[in-house]
């Protein structure tokens, strides 16, 4: 059995509550897979990712997965896990075999990357203070949120079409916000995601802040 979760789920936001799945995987004996693709670089004092916001060791997980393009400004991705899991894949995942290894620059961007997770821990106290910020003055203007604790904050407006729309006049405001519809999201659910980054300073945030209390 393989029990399979995400960090933190990139339509909503919201933090996989890891606890509870390392209980089920002992449980049922079975294995878990956690894929990092939008807590590295986000959770944990270093952005270790999830196990370390939660304090749980990392051998408590089975198979780590995730993404060079998101945080770590590189391309492709990874599987980190026990050799023997590892020799599996490399044998009989046709993923694999059909793929190519990163190229050198984008693996001296990984590498400089997680030198610099543990180098400068500031960026990610940067990054939830503007969270924190942001989601509040949000909420403020009477924007629904979801249940998001993390910089991924979606603006969930419901039809597609006011989706679109709302996409549309942000962008004429050079605002960059990723309309997302149905099939992606259940219907009535269509949302705008929003991505906060340490490089923001609060003053830009306050801009767009305003731009949308005036579409509201």
């Amino acid at each position: 059995m393989l029990i399979i979760v995400e960090g933190v789920y990139s339509m909503d936001g919201d933090i996989c509550p890891l606890k509870e799945f390392v209980e089920l995987k002992k449980k049922y004996n079975a294995y878990l897979m956690v894929d990092e693709a939008h807590s590295l670089g986000v959770l944990g004092a270093m952005g270790h990712g999830v196990d370390s916001h939660y304090d749980i060791p990392p051998s408590e997980i089975d198979i780590f997965t995730g993404s060079l393009s998101k945080a770590v400004p590189a391309s492709g991705g990874f599987v980190a896990s026990s050799k023997e899991i590892i020799i599996l894949l490399q044998h009989g995942s046709p993923p694999y075999i059909f793929s190519a290894a990163l190229t050198p620059p984008a693996t001296a961007a990984a590498l400089a990357t997680l030198k610099i997770f543990e180098s400068e821990p500031q960026r990610i106290k940067k990054l939830w203070s503007n969270t924190r910020f942001f989601s509040k003055e949000l909420k403020k203007l009477g924007y629904d949120i979801g249940f998001s604790s993390t910089p991924i904050i979606p603006i969930i407006l419901g039809a597609n079409e006011a989706t679109l729309s709302f996409a549309r006049k942000l962008f004429d405001r050079q605002i960059l916000a990723t309309p997302i519809v149905f099939p992606a999201v259940p219907k009535s659910q269509s949302r705008l995601r929003l991505c906060v980054n340490a490089a923001h300073e609060i003053s830009y945030l306050e801009e767009v802040l305003e731009i949308f209390q005036k579409l509201k």
